[in-house]
């Protein structure tokens, strides 16, 4: 995101109807080569588009543009796949961002639960429409997992602000509440808006409006009916209550809501028990059998999409215990030389001094090949660059060297946190940037790595480590991480 964040619904709306939905990179290439195939059919295609929901949500936009002037609308995937064909699915894939999903980023992993808990409220709502022989289960399915939709692209490019919502939901805040003062709108409304722009099928959208979904108070008269378990009312004397009982827009909304909770909560949570009396009411059955529905319907989700960063709700119907590994006891491990820098840079009894010499040490254990280091301090009020600390060089020479901080090899250094290394041939073109006295010890070396970071609010460091031999990719990331360490305890 930009450094002021949308603050409105129209911001949010230009801001993000025209990203790219997010898709595994390993997922894309295969369905990009199983287009390519001459057997390429799209019965053959069905596994590859349900592993990843945003190639379905696309094909469900793209082909309800295509059939704009019919009355029926493409709700499943399957339906949608059948009518953009081969050829509309390969624009379609080029129109997808392929990720490499990493369980080192927050947002990768929220993205992929969110995505996970749509598929638990999608088969919680096929399932309880089954038990209402809706003929349009399937439909049902994916218009609950698609709710959810806008959810997920918050997560992945917005995760800082999902967070920020997330924590205030923690601290009491009202969703309504919460959500305007972040997002200066409800998500519902964002929804809608982003919906409409991709068009998708009215029947999703539906599932966000009063008039078709019940709100609060008709939730509340709607579980009221199963008072009595062994008289609910096969249709509700209101008009209103019967036209909600009977809609399948219901299963949907009631689905997202109790995985949500049970996500959330647990399988114990107050929260979800008012909405198994609302299911009961539209089921004309007693509480357990929509409980049973639910559960069944998470175990055959479990099953749909599999994924590495969330434990599936069917898991915690066994025992919350069940799903947890033993953790085998840690052996205590010696000490390595960076971790040893790091508790020593957080110690408030070290000086800084002992801290930079401690880094000297470090180096000359992890980087074999450094045959030299020095490192500089530059004063922005001074003006002036000059030697802290030095290992491995001629010390007469060393003094008589003058440092230019304007030249093009430290101007960067000292603009920003940085880090580089200069191989022999790159060297070799920088000399003449550095120092006259330092030229014969550099024209020795074969590889050169130099590190910035800020040390105060007016001064920088720079750590020089010289090697008469070739440096490899390790080496580079320790003084990356040496350097890392020295700037969290400046």
């Amino acid at each position: 995101m930009s450094d002021k964040s949308p603050s409105s619904l129209e911001e949010w709306l230009i801001y993000l109807k025209d990203k790219k939905f997010p898709v595994g990179s390993d997922n894309l290439t295969k369905l990009q080569n199983q287009l390519k195939s001459p057997q390429g059919a799209i019965d053959g295609l069905q596994h590859s588009i349900l592993a990843e929901p945003f190639i379905g949500f696309m094909s469900i936009s793209v082909a309800n543009q295509i059939a704009k002037n019919n009355n029926n609308q493409i709700k499943t995937p399957t339906h949608a796949v059948s009518m953009v064909g081969i050829d509309g699915l390969e624009k379609i894939t080029k129109q997808l961002y392929p990720c490499q999903f990493s369980n080192n980023n927050r947002a990768h992993c929220e993205f992929l639960r969110q995505v996970q808990i749509s598929y638990e409220a999608a088969s919680i709502a096929k399932f309880w429409s089954i038990e209402k022989r809706h003929a349009n289960n399937e439909e049902i399915f994916w218009i609950t997992f698609f709710r959810d939709a806008v959810k997920w692209l918050l997560w992945f490019y917005c995760y800082e602000t999902m967070h920020k919502l997330m924590q205030n939901l923690k601290d009491g805040l009202k969703p309504k509440d919460a959500e305007e003062a972040i997002f200066g709108c409800r998500i519902d409304q964002l929804t809608v808006k982003l919906f409409q722009y991709w068009e998708i099928p009215s029947i999703i959208i539906d599932s966000f409006k009063t008039e078709n979904t019940p709100t609060g108070k008709e939730l509340k008269a709607l579980a009221d009916l199963t008072r009595d378990p062994e008289n609910v009312p096969v249709d509700p004397d209101d008009r209103r209550l019967n036209f909600l009982a009977n809609h399948s827009l219901l299963f949907a909304v009631c689905a997202s809501k109790t995985a949500h909770i049970a996500n959330q909560s647990g399988w114990d949570s107050k929260g979800l028990e008012n909405y198994y009396k609302v299911i009961s009411a539209a089921l004309h059955c007693k509480q357990a059998k929509s409980i049973k529905a639910a559960h069944a319907a998470c175990a055959e989700s479990a099953k749909l999409f599999p994924s590495p960063y969330k434990v599936p709700l069917a898991k915690f119907l066994l025992s919350p215990n069940l799903y947890q590994k033993t953790k085998a006891p840690v052996k205590a491990q010696k000490e390595t030389p960076l971790t040893a820098l790091q508790k020593l840079s957080k110690s408030d009894k070290a000086t800084d001094k002992e801290c930079l010499i401690m880094s000297i040490k470090v180096i000359k254990k992890l980087m074999k090949p450094a045959s030299q280091t020095l490192i500089l301090n530059f004063d922005n009020g001074l003006n002036k660059l000059k030697i802290s600390l030095q290992y491995g060089f001629d010390l007469t020479r060393l003094k008589q060297t003058g440092w230019d901080h304007t030249n093009k090899v430290f101007e960067k250094l000292l603009k920003k946190p940085s880090a580089v290394l200069f191989d022999e041939k790159k060297l070799n073109q920088i000399i003449k940037y550095l120092p006259d006295t330092l030229t014969p010890e550099l024209t020795e070396n074969k590889n050169l790595i130099l590190t910035s970071f800020k040390s105060g609010p007016s001064s920088w460091k720079i750590i020089w480590i010289g090697s008469n031999s070739d440096f490899s990719e390790n080496d580079f990331i320790n003084a990356k991480r040496i350097s890392s360490i020295l700037s969290k305890r400046f």
